[in-house]
């Protein structure tokens, strides 16, 4: 099975202030690749809202990417079963000859 590997160029982290909050420290994360996003409002400081956004978007990014691993694994899967069909099919014409 194959690895999920990411580092910070996989994602986009923007800073912004919630409307009872005059200070930046609501956070926004998007994974670029899923398009993936976690928003963090707390009145926390930055760098806990950070972790927090992470930590949530880091099961969702582990989610998607597990569930299109295996969605391309049942495809490659069935283009197996389908060659080997056609395969017996052609063996079996021949062999009827």
């Amino acid at each position: 099975m194959e690895e999920l590997h990411l580092t910070k160029k996989d994602f986009k982290i923007d800073w912004y202030s919630s409307l009872n909050n005059k200070h930046m420290n609501c956070c926004r994360i998007k994974h670029n690749e899923s398009g993936l996003i976690s928003n963090i409002t707390n009145n926390k400081p930055r760098e806990d809202n950070q972790n927090e956004a992470f930590l949530d978007l880091t099961e969702k990014v582990i989610k998607w990417y597990y569930d299109e691993y295996k969605i391309k694994r049942l495809d490659l899967t069935d283009l197996i079963i389908n060659d080997n069909m056609h395969h017996n099919i052609e063996e079996r014409r021949k062999s009827c000859i």
